[in-house]
């Protein structure tokens, strides 16, 4: 069961969570890229993606894991209803496709960037995306490789806005995961953290922190629980909340939370009761 599920089913869990975080701020930002369609599931998906490929180009030493939508290619290739369908090789061959050439368009962008390059890249982020939704859902996109134009200038548009040097620390992971503890979860990953911050990318009209503290609070609890194993990643002292429409970033410092009472009482209920894999073979 995936985090995000957890917390849906467990209103107990996702209410201990957000409640680690007593204050939130109101915040006043104008939305500087308005939605150009209605694909907006898609297009925080694949801007995601964009924005993880521009800073693993501007932070040179970034630790970058393993795309979702790798994984998904490793899920499709023996998933049982795709195996028996006539297209599977057209399917599968279509995936291995689209990972082969994003990640030829992000070397060639990152060897010589050009608004061409990128918008090559943006495209492919689109596509990264449907396989994302497939590896969420189990459903294939049958329009994998064909884009809406006004996704792509979205995409475009919310890039052209993103304040790059304030993502730009060091030590710098894009969709990091939590090693053994992410699989008792799932697959559990976030999207970025930079120095201390753990920050989650939210593409979306609204600029409430509230409903994303339990999501958020639960990433830091895997997090902590797995730099016990891997000293090497950073501390998290704050958490973070990118609203890319609107260019803004809100973050909320947690260092006299961590290790309190009410979060060792989130992190047992949270940890509790599941089976985390040996770490030998994590």
């Amino acid at each position: 069961m995936s985090l995000t599920h957890r917390l849906k089913g467990d209103h107990a869990l996702s209410q201990m969570l957000s409640g680690l975080v007593l204050e939130t701020r109101a915040i006043n930002a104008d939305i500087l890229a308005p939605p150009l369609s209605t694909n907006y599931a898609l297009v925080g998906t694949a801007f995601d993606y964009l924005m993880r490929m521009e800073l693993s180009r501007r932070v040179k030493n970034a630790h970058a894991t393993k795309w979702v939508a790798e994984m998904a290619l490793d899920i499709i290739a023996v998933d049982p209803d795709v195996l028996s369908h006539p297209m599977y090789d057209t399917i599968v061959h279509g995936f291995a496709d689209a990972i082969r050439v994003a990640k030829t368009r992000l070397s060639d962008y990152i060897a010589e960037p050009s608004l061409e390059k990128l918008m090559d890249l943006a495209m492919s982020a689109l596509t990264l995306a449907k396989m994302d939704s497939y590896y969420r859902s189990g459903i294939v996109d049958r329009t994998l490789f064909t884009h809406e134009k006004k996704d792509a200038e979205d995409l475009m548009h919310l890039f052209e806005i993103v304040p790059w040097d304030q993502f730009m620390k060091s030590p710098l992971f894009l969709n990091p995961d939590f090693g053994r503890f992410s699989q008792m979860m799932n697959g559990a990953d976030a999207d970025i953290i930079a120095g201390d911050t753990l920050f989650d990318i939210k593409t979306t009209k609204h600029t409430e922190m509230r409903p994303h503290l339990a999501q958020l609070m639960g990433y830091v609890i895997l997090s902590e629980s797995y730099r016990k194993e891997r000293p090497e990643r950073p501390r998290i002292s704050k958490i973070g909340i990118y609203f890319s429409r609107h260019g803004h970033i809100e973050t909320i410092d947690i260092s006299d939370v961590i290790g309190s009472l009410p979060y060792e009482e989130a992190k047992t209920k949270l940890l509790g009761g599941t089976t985390i894999p040996n770490a030998m073979f994590a």
